[in-house]
């Protein structure tokens, strides 16, 4: 079982992550990248980040092609951004969790019927009290 340490570690990685692809990797012809998760091995030494990309299929491959090609230079970025024995060896994953989301607020919205309110007579039957 992982400790208070690893869920602190994994936080921090991934606001400071966060923080370096915005200002990398500003939103543009790469889409809008978003560090949706964070896992960390036991030993701290390698990290996985589901990264999320809003924007259209060849937005989505050349920032993934972007983060694949300069993650050395981010994974050194994250070391001087975090106090760390280890920089922990980053590995970058696409997360679909925001395009499954968007997909699923358009469903739900299109096929959501108004809510009415009841009539206050609907509300209680007559002469009882609550």
């Amino acid at each position: 079982m992982q400790g208070r340490r690893h869920a602190r570690v994994r936080e921090l990685l991934k606001r400071e992550l966060s923080a370096i692809l915005l200002r990398e990797l500003p939103p543009g012809q790469n889409g809008l990248l978003a560090v949706n998760e964070v896992v960390v091995a036991g030993d701290l030494k390698r990290a996985t980040a589901y990264i999320g990309i809003v924007g259209t299929a060849e937005q989505q491959q050349r920032a993934l092609g972007l983060l694949k090609e300069h993650r050395l230079r981010l994974q050194g970025l994250l070391g001087h951004a975090v106090a760390l024995k280890f920089t922990p060896e980053l590995r970058f994953v696409i997360d679909d969790a925001i395009a499954r989301g968007i997909a699923s607020s358009r469903s739900s919205t299109i096929s959501r019927r108004p809510c009415l309110p009841r009539p206050p007579e609907a509300r209680r039957p007559p002469g009882h009290t609550w």
